[in-house]
């Protein structure tokens, strides 16, 4: 894959199924399968070539973020209601509830 080691978490609501993904990262923190709440540390961002073990041509620390409808991240979704939750759609915060890591 060309994020190197990445995450990807499914989000459950009450009104629809989401993916959040998280890539080029230095490190993971969760396994698959494990369940995460808000607020916990899933991964530990990469790129930065003097402490990332696969840092590819990066030259500094960054994040690839996005949010997705399905696993193959085929389908983008705009993250910014899932970020700050919006008033037609309270329940879909990407960082709302439990989730899993998929």
């Amino acid at each position: 894959d060309i994020y190197g080691i990445y995450i990807l978490i499914k989000h459950i609501t009450d009104r629809e199924t989401f993916y959040s993904f998280y890539g080029h990262l230095s490190a993971r923190q969760v396994f698959y399968g494990q369940r995460v709440t808000q607020g916990q540390v899933v991964a530990i961002s990469g790129g930065d070539p003097l402490r990332d073990p696969t840092p590819g041509r990066s030259t500094g620390q960054h994040l690839h973020f996005g949010i997705y409808a399905s696993p193959s991240r085929s389908t983008h979704l705009d993250p910014t209601e899932y970020l700050t939750g919006s008033l037609d759609n309270p329940a879909a915060s990407c960082c709302a509830g439990l989730s899993r890591f998929i």
